[in-house]
């Protein structure tokens, strides 16, 4: 699956304890009518705690110039604590943003499924903006890239 190439984003999801992150590639849309999307966590991820039925998440979409997020976001020993430093913005529900990505999405839980040593996440979208202009963040064959927007 290396040879396909995925959008990076930044999933947040709401603990105990306050925002969790996590680098996400396997964000797809699923449906227009209801606008439904699914990604898919780690069984062994931290985050994959802090999402449950009726829970909501939000997702930032990535631009080039986020890279190091992305990176961040990525590694299991990135602290939660985190999140408290980085250029945000909450939306519904007190729900945190990456203030500098190209768009987001404010979602709930619709439903989960196993799949295998990943669990299966498909969100129903209530709230959605673009915020920035410019070139997705996107990998393929182990690296980082980016799309040009209108190449």
């Amino acid at each position: 699956m290396g040879q396909f190439a995925t959008g990076i984003t930044v999933v947040f999801t709401m603990g105990g304890s306050g925002p969790h992150g996590m680098t996400v590639n396997s964000l797809t849309s699923v449906s227009l009518d209801p606008p439904l999307i699914l990604f898919c966590v780690d069984n062994h991820a931290r985050t994959r705690h802090a999402v449950g039925p009726g829970e909501r998440f939000t997702v930032s979409i990535l631009r080039q110039e986020q890279e190091s997020l992305s990176r961040l976001f990525a590694d299991p020993a990135t602290p939660d604590s985190v999140v408290d430093r980085l250029p945000i913005r909450t939306v519904t529900a007190g729900m945190p943003i990456l203030r500098d990505a190209l768009a987001y999405l404010d979602c709930v839980v619709d439903a989960l499924y196993p799949g295998g040593d990943h669990q299966i996440v498909v969100g129903r979208v209530e709230d959605f903006d673009v915020l920035n202009h410019g070139n997705p963040l996107v990998y393929f064959s182990g690296r980082y890239y980016t799309a040009r927007n209108g190449e």
